[in-house]
């Protein structure tokens, strides 16, 4: 499955990235090493003491890499769309982003509906983890950051033949993936939580992620060119 794999992939990542804060009293956060394992995370060790963040103990749950996994589906059935369109259409789309009705229109075309209630369905199983709910807003910005950087590590692949230009070009281009999946995550948690009007929030955040990965591409290609 998907999910393995992205967790499997992230293992490594996430013995640096993840942090051990100070011992929680509450027992959400008293995670096991087995269950640690079990969603292929790196347990962490500190003094032979185990202690995990509220990050930590939401990375560890399924409930998580069930909303990325939604998100990442609707986002790649929109982008199997957007490639169809025509360079004037692209244009059209990208200046009527924040028109509500003509990306109803947009979305309705690229038959995204059942991906975006996949996405729904998730987001209500997260809000079920009360973990997720009590956590703050910078805690559960590490969060998003660390979903997205599973897809840098896993995207991410060695190669000798790749030049010192070529590299510095595509770790450039990989960082602002990297911070166009965290915001997307972000902007999907946050229309269904904070707007009134969910689907056409949700509409723009996949729209405006697409265009983040465009515009990475045009700055990478810009980048090798550059450096010939």
């Amino acid at each position: 499955m998907k999910q393995t794999h992205l967790k499997a992939g992230i293992a490594c990542a996430l013995g640096i990235l993840l942090g051990i804060y100070s011992c929680q009293n509450n027992s959400f956060y008293d995670m096991t090493e087995e269950n640690m394992l079990q969603h292929g995370n790196v347990v962490a060790r500190n003094a032979g003491l185990r202690a995990y963040s509220p990050v930590d103990s939401i990375l560890a749950s399924d409930e998580i890499w069930e909303f990325k996994e939604a998100g990442d589906r609707l986002a790649e059935k929109f982008d199997a769309y957007v490639a169809t369109l025509s360079e004037e259409a692209y244009n059209e789309m990208v200046a009527h982003m924040e028109d509500d009705d003509y990306m109803a229109a947009l979305f309705e075309k690229a038959d995204v509906a059942k991906e975006g209630e996949a996405v729904d369905k998730a987001l209500e199983k997260l809000y079920a983890n009360t973990g997720y709910l009590r956590l703050s807003k910078a805690e559960q910005t590490e969060l998003f950051e660390q979903l997205a950087r599973s897809n840098t590590a896993i995207r991410t692949s060695p190669l000798k033949t790749r030049t010192e230009n070529e590299a510095a070009c595509r770790t450039k281009r990989d960082e602002a993936y990297a911070e166009a999946d965290r915001e997307y995550y972000q902007e999907l948690e946050d229309c269904k939580r904070y707007t009134f009007n969910y689907e056409n929030c949700k509409n723009k955040a996949t729209a405006r992620k697409n265009k983040k990965y465009k515009d990475a591409n045009d700055e990478y290609e810009a980048c090798l060119k550059a450096g010939k």
